[in-house]
């Protein structure tokens, strides 16, 4: 299922490189491919992630620090509902982070085409 909305998300052309309108045009893309998903669960205490799809954390991110995003990522994978992290990033410093697994769970990154270094 990661690959499948990777690639999805990979099909679309973002208009905005703020936060809450990427998250809003994820939604969009989401609901046109009937793909079921939450926004905003509280997993646990301060573990709250954009939306959950299939067992999925996905987090939108346009700033941060390397070390803060991927930390937050970690919460997530650490969290017994998620199956899979997936970060939307515009990024390329959070692209390079190349992690194949946080918690023994997949990590996916997108970069939004057109992304910032």
């Amino acid at each position: 299922m990661l690959d499948r909305v990777m690639g999805l998300l990979d099909r679309y052309e973002f208009s905005s490189r703020e936060e809450r309108r990427i998250q809003d045009a994820i939604a969009e893309i989401l609901v046109a491919n009937e793909i079921p998903f939450k926004r905003e669960v509280a997993l646990s205490p301060g573990n709250r992630p954009d939306f959950m799809l299939d067992g999925i954390a996905l987090e939108v991110k346009v700033g941060g620090s390397t070390t803060e995003v991927f930390r937050q990522m970690q919460r997530y994978a650490s969290e017994p509902a998620v199956k899979a992290v997936l970060l939307v990033t515009t990024r390329t410093q959070h692209a390079r982070a190349r992690v194949g697994q946080l918690a023994g769970k997949p990590v996916g990154v997108f970069l939004v085409p057109g992304g910032l270094a």
